[in-house]
């Protein structure tokens, strides 16, 4: 092998030791998670619980049809999206995307939470909650 290539080959196996991947996977929650930093999408599986209370999510949270989510003293720095979600209780928090229940979630509650974006309620979906701080707009049909 010429020097050349070597040259080439060892500068190319340097640089990918070093890269860093773009997005973070996703994170199955099923149970709680305490006061930890999770630099990743969270995802709640059908019908599983996901209790968040002191934790910072970088990234989005979506849960998915007849699961729960409970929010205590954490700050996501995406949005929280309901997919026919059963519960999502949020309070003591902060949101810096929006919060959105646009599929029919039974029981859905923000409360003393400040959120950077808008809460988006639909098909069914009751806001229950409240001394918020919201920036954006609340877009709830009743």
């Amino acid at each position: 092998m010429n020097s050349r290539l070597k040259v080439l080959l060892a500068s190319c196996a340097a640089l990918t030791a070093f890269m860093q991947p773009a997005l973070a996977d996703d994170l199955s929650c099923q149970g709680s998670i305490g006061n930890k930093q999770i630099d990743a999408n969270i995802k709640v599986p059908q019908g599983a619980h996901c209790n968040l209370n002191g934790t910072r999510v970088d990234g989005n949270i979506e849960v998915f049809q007849g699961a729960t989510l409970v929010l205590k003293n954490a700050k996501v720095d995406g949005n929280v999206i309901s997919k026919k979600a059963g519960k999502i209780q949020i309070s003591d928090s902060r949101i810096d995307g929006n919060i959105e229940a646009k599929t029919h979630t039974p029981s859905f509650s923000v409360k003393n939470t400040t959120v950077d974006g808008n809460i988006v309620c639909g098909q069914g979906s009751r806001l229950s909650g409240g001394n918020n701080r919201v920036d954006g707009n609340v877009e709830c049909q009743y």
